[in-house]
């Protein structure tokens, strides 16, 4: 007579089947994935002389630290982005200026730097061409660092762009930073003298660090069909926002309300700055950020800034530019608020919350040359007959 199984042996060769064809399954992806990463980082060596073993990721190939904190690593390659000897993106430049030509120092962050157009088209290099266009021979010094508050763009002016003798700096605002300022908070943002390295999420940059990932995110993922970069985008924010909520529990989007004392500070430091460019003959202007404000765009801030809630932001961009707008007015400098540039078109012109597209850029561009082209052109000619 044949061997009988009893039902426990049966369903107990099945589980023994399926642990199996799991970890078969988890062998082969790992190994497919292996491979995948060490053909990246071959490709990526070859093609932009990216380290073989070491991290490549954004942050760690293009930012450097000095005595002021971040800085542009003189030289550096990322992808697409491409630094001069000084660490500023764009061609290169000398400390002594040209005879007869402007040159106009761009501070901001990402939005100013270029996150999604294509090389050359960042508003600076293309705000280059513009005033060309209107017989201004300029040079465009794209001096942008992502994430720095006004104090920090301050010292970044002071210690890292006066030496280059810029004629007039272009300063877009900012009003994150001023989200939760305390009083303490204030004092040590006065007593600051450096850009301070950001925190970091270790899993989230240990991720950045694979190879395979940067060339998904760069280069495959925008590419696909609109259904499916979309469900990656979704997927992926749903994850980051799960492990932002678990690390920061009931402080997470806890800033709700613009207050006096942000508002204080922020014109406090709108003051350093102007001081600071008067003092030495540098003409400045104010330029507030467009901001795309959006149910999808809101949830993909909530990555980069976790404290901060819809409430605030909606209040900080309809207070904040006023603010702006009257010191300017006050100053007798230019101001420029790039709101109404977007307004109705955010789709063709920006990418997401605050950053633009080619075209978001050339727009950007053109109002800002515009604006200020009747004192560019002053100051040519008083400075250089």
């Amino acid at each position: 007579m044949g061997e009988s199984r009893t039902p426990s042996s049966t369903s107990s060769s099945s589980a023994v089947r399926v642990v199996v064809s799991c970890a078969r399954v988890l062998v082969f992806a790992f190994s497919f994935l292996l491979t995948l990463e060490v053909a990246t980082r071959v490709e990526h060596t070859i093609k932009y002389g990216a380290p073989l073993l070491s991290r490549y990721t954004y942050d760690a190939v293009l930012y450097a630290v000095d005595e002021y904190g971040i800085r542009g690593r003189p030289n550096a390659a990322f992808e697409k982005w491409q630094l001069n000897s000084f660490g500023f993106r764009g061609p290169e430049l000398t400390l002594d200026k040209s005879p007869g030509k402007l040159r106009i120092a761009c501070i901001g962050a990402s939005e100013t730097f270029g996150l999604y157009e294509q090389t050359g088209n960042e508003w600076p290099r293309q705000l280059e061409r513009v005033l060309r266009e209107q017989s201004i021979e300029a040079e465009v010094i794209n001096a942008a660092l992502a994430g720095m508050s006004l104090p920090q763009r301050l010292i970044h002016f002071q210690n890292r762009l006066l030496p280059f003798r810029p004629d007039a700096v272009i300063l877009m605002l900012e009003y994150t930073s001023y989200a939760g300022l305390t009083p303490a908070k204030v004092k040590k943002r006065l007593q600051a003298q450096t850009v301070p390295l950001p925190n970091r999420d270790k899993v989230l940059d240990g991720l950045k660090s694979l190879c395979f990932l940067i060339t998904l995110r760069y280069s495959l993922i925008p590419i696909l069909p609109d259904f499916p970069r979309q469900l990656v985008s979704d997927l992926d924010v749903d994850w980051k926002l799960r492990l932002r909520q678990r690390e920061l529990g009931r402080d997470f989007r806890s800033f709700r309300r613009v207050s006096q004392l942000e508002i204080d500070a922020f014109r406090r430091d709108l003051e350093d700055f102007a001081h600071a460019a008067s003092e030495n003959g540098v003409s400045l202007v104010l330029v507030s950020p467009a901001l795309w404000l959006n149910e999808r765009n809101l949830r993909l801030s909530y990555i980069s800034w976790p404290y901060i809630d819809e409430t605030w932001i909606r209040e900080a961009r309809a207070i904040f530019p006023l603010v702006a707008q009257q010191f300017a007015r006050e100053n007798n400098l230019p101001f420029i608020d790039l709101t109404p540039v977007v307004a109705n078109r955010e789709s063709v012109l920006m990418k997401d919350i605050a950053h633009f597209s080619d075209v978001g850029a050339e727009a950007v561009a053109h109002v800002i040359g515009n604006e200020v082209y009747t004192s560019l052109r002053q100051l040519l000619q008083s400075r250089h007959g």
